[in-house]
């Protein structure tokens, strides 16, 4: 459950998303990560997948690294890192 610190914090967010080109979120279906999810959806108007792959991934060689350091070290491996939908 997201702490009432946890609320205020995504909040901003909205804000910050409010004017990309979002269309739907996907997000995890665990209790933080759908709640932080179901509040942005609401104030973005949008619609929700909730995905049990986004519990835990191997990111293998990434493990740990931020993502500019590791498309620094790894060309292209992030991003076919998170290619899950495929396997």
């Amino acid at each position: 459950m997201l702490t009432e610190k946890g609320k205020k914090q995504v909040h901003p967010a909205k804000g910050e998303l409010r004017n990309k080109s979002i269309t739907q979120i996907y997000a995890s279906d665990l209790v933080r990560a759908k709640e932080t999810a179901e509040i942005v959806a609401y104030g973005l108007s949008l619609p929700i997948i909730f995905l049990p792959q986004f519990w835990k991934s191997n990111n293998g060689l990434l493990a740990g690294m931020l993502k500019t350091e590791a498309s620094k070290k790894h060309p292209g491996l992030y991003w076919r890192s998170l290619d899950w939908a495929k396997s």
